[in-house]
């Protein structure tokens, strides 16, 4: 499967939402998951991006659908 490395950024709405920022992650996981992907690691970082993941999808298809559903709801930018 390929292997895809995201840098994320959370926007406004996410810095706002940071009290429940492990309940958007156990969304983003769900969405991805639901997608056939798996996460392989993942790192808070300064500079440019909060977050930078590394990621297995059976596809570019799968990558973009669970990538699309995460980026709707408003909370991080990649």
């Amino acid at each position: 499967m390929p292997i895809y490395i995201v840098g994320v950024c959370r926007t406004e709405k996410g810095h706002q939402s940071l009290k429940e920022f492990s309940s958007v992650l156990d969304r983003a996981a769900k969405i991805r998951e639901a997608n056939g992907g798996k996460l392989i690691s993942a790192y808070a970082t300064f500079g440019r991006f909060d977050i930078v993941a590394v990621m297995d999808f059976p596809s570019g298809t799968a990558m973009q659908k669970a990538m699309t559903t995460v980026l709707s709801e408003g909370l991080f930018t990649v």
